[in-house]
């Protein structure tokens, strides 16, 4: 499986008194998963776009691999 799930900040407070950064920013991330057996794997990378003043764009990512013991419990 292949998705992504973008997320929009739309600034909502007051930047000088510290509530949000005063612009909208966003993240537009892509995720995959691929299941096999017992065993599952996903993860992806994606990037933040942040262009307020004192913030910078940034790429962020994880991964996880797990794998199912029984019908109660998951290892990752």
């Amino acid at each position: 499986m292949i998705g992504t799930f973008t997320m929009f900040e739309i600034p909502s407070g007051s930047a000088a008194k510290g509530l949000g950064v005063g612009k909208g920013w966003a993240k537009l991330p892509v995720w995959v998963q691929k299941s096999f057996g017992p065993w599952t794997t996903y993860g992806g990378v994606g990037e933040t776009i942040n262009t307020a003043p004192g913030n910078r764009n940034f790429t962020f990512g994880g991964w996880l691999l797990q794998r199912d013991i029984g019908k109660k419990l998951t290892l990752g």
